[in-house]
Order: structure tokens, then C-alpha cells, then sequence
């Protein structure tokens, strides 16, 4: 792999938990967000995909750093991806990261790794929660498959749509813990906002 795709694949890469521990900080503590969960925590999670999402990217950063390190080691995962449409994939999942400090932003403290939720907690509808319930979610999902498009390594695809398809599992759970603390307020919410994406609204 070029140089070029090994750099810009460690900043993508590095830049995720970055813009995490930026905004923790901004909010009084380099630990918000990532407060070790309790047992009712890891049981909304399901110990299972607890797991299974430490684990994914456990193993995205291991293949980053070979691939950074001594690509010849996971030659054999190769896969023929044009340059030019592995520079689109690395704009479009630079992309994701500022989506995902402006989701940040706006979620402040309320913000958590986890699927828990603060005392006082409020149900955010502002900035890109007016037009999508999960728009983290969303930008992660294009985070993780765009490190892979980057990589031109199935390996690392296969991670990053595994990756992806553990926040769909996640988010139900995530739905069902809104719904217990806001009732109504989120049901009302979620009629005018689509999961992942702005709903489409046909004119008549």
C-alpha cells in the first residue's frame, strides 16, 4: 500500500477516538462518556454485543496498524479498489468525522459510549437530531466501511461492515431505553425523523 493510503488510513483511524476525548474534555472530564458501565448497562448492551464491539474494533485498529506498520502481512486480503475511488471513500469518511464532532456538539454531556443515560437527561432534537434519531450512528457506519474502501483490505471491510451492522442491532436497544424515559415525547420525535437517514416527505 502507498504511503499516502497508509497515513491518511492511521489519521482516519485516529481521529475517531480523538474527537471523543476532545468533547469529553470540553465537558469537564476526559472520562465523560466512558464511565465504566454497571451491570444494567452491559444488560441493555447484551453481554454478547458487548463483546462482539469491543472485540471488531479491537481487531480494525490491529489491521490499521499492520497495514501502517508491514502491509505484507495482510497482502493476502487485498483487494483491487481503484486510487481514485479510495480517495473518494477517504473524503467521504473524513466527512464522517466532522458529522461526528458536530453530533458531538450537540449532544454535550449527554453523550456516552454506553447505552445509559444521565439523571437529568434530556432528549436532544436539535442540530442533525431535527432530521435523524441516530445520526452518529450513521456516520460510523460510513466511518467503518470507508477505513476498509481506504484499506483496499477485505479484512478490514469485512470489520468495518461487521462493525456496522452491530449498530443496527444496537440501536432497537437504544429505542427501547429512550422510549422507557420519554414515552410519548420520543414516539412523537420519532414519527418525524427517519432512523439513519431524513425521512422523505412526497408532496401531494
Amino acid at each position: 500500500m502507498p504511503v499516502s493510503f497508509r497515513v491518511t488510513l492511521v489519521l482516519l483511524l485516529a481521529a475517531y477516538p480523538a474527537i471523543q476525548v476532545y468533547f469529553g474534555r470540553r465537558e469537564g472530564s476526559a472520562s465523560t462518556g466512558y464511565s465504566r458501565p454497571d451491570g444494567q448497562t452491559i444488560q441493555r448492551e447484551g453481554r454478547a454485543s458487548f463483546i462482539i464491539q469491543a472485540i471488531v474494533f479491537f481487531a480494525i485498529v490491529v489491521c490499521v496498524a499492520i497495514e501502517a506498520i508491514y502491509p505484507p502481512l495482510l497482502h493476502a486480503f487485498d483487494i483491487a479498489i481503484p486510487n481514485w475511488l479510495r480517495w473518494v471513500a477517504a473524503g467521504v469518511t473524513a466527512m464522517s468525522l466532522v458529522g461526528l464532532g458536530l453530533i458531538h456538539r450537540e449532544l454535550g454531556r449527554f453523550w456516552s459510549a454506553f447505552l445509559e443515560m444521565k439523571t437529568d437527561h434530556e432528549l436532544v432534537a436539535s442540530g442533525p437530531y431535527r432530521w435523524v434519531r441516530h445520526p452518529m450512528y450513521s456516520v460510523l457506519m460510513i466511518h467503518a466501511i470507508g477505513l476498509g474502501v481506504v484499506a483496499a483490505n477485505a479484512l478490514v471491510l469485512a470489520l468495518g461492515v461487521l462493525r456496522a451492522l452491530m449498530f443496527l442491532v444496537r440501536i432497537p436497544r437504544e429505542e427501547a431505553m429512550l422510549i422507557a424515559r420519554f414515552g410519548d415525547q420520543y414516539h412523537e420525535y420519532a414519527k418525524e425523523r427517519g432512523r439513519l437517514l431524513p425521512r422523505l416527505r412526497l408532496r401531494h
